[in-house]
């Protein structure tokens, strides 16, 4: 059946709003109670307001100056009550990202990444995010740019691991 996309536009006009404005009631006021949060930046993914609250607070301490801007507006499912969209994010890392502990290395962030949002009566229940990961950690200066002589050095290092692996793999019966 699928989501309508008058809906859809209004729903994420607030959503966006209460991104960008840093107003996690206005977050809250459209997440189900048992919403889930699973994004790359997590180590696993959150459970419930309490969990949307973190990391929505989180978030805007190590981004202060986040912006979400839409790329394409929500394409609603052809199935179920979900809908994709397309966004990008930019701000500057100048807090710590507590989820990975991760300390502030004021690198301005520009990247672009889609959200699956699922829906139940009218409010989120589930925000699936999909970005490079890796192409943001390069950003972020978490993971040397590629190229670099320290992303040489940690290639050198993964080959020596990997044939590591290779022998205790033979090894075992």
């Amino acid at each position: 059946m699928g989501l309508d996309a008058d809906f859809l536009d209004e729903w994420s006009g607030r959503w966006l709003a209460a991104w960008n404005g840093q107003e996690v009631e206005a977050i809250l006021a459209i997440c189900a109670e048992d919403v889930e949060i699973d994004d790359p930046a997590l180590p696993a993914a959150v459970h419930g307001k309490a969990g949307m609250r973190a990391f929505a607070t989180a978030t805007w301490a190590t981004f202060p100056d986040l912006r979400l801007e839409p790329i394409e507006p929500p394409c609603p499912s052809r199935q179920g009550e979900g809908a994709w969209f397309p966004y990008r994010m930019h701000g500057t890392m100048s807090g710590h990202w507590p989820a990975l502990d991760i300390a502030p290395t004021g690198a301005v962030l520009d990247f672009q990444g889609v959200t699956e949002w699922r829906f139940r009566d009218g409010l989120l229940t589930r925000w699936d995010t999909i970005y490079d990961n890796l192409a943001v950690a390069r950003q972020m200066g978490i993971v040397p740019a590629q190229g670099s002589r320290p992303d040489r050095l940690f290639t050198r290092l993964q080959h020596l691991q990997a044939r590591r692996q290779r022998r205790t793999s033979v090894q075992a019966p």
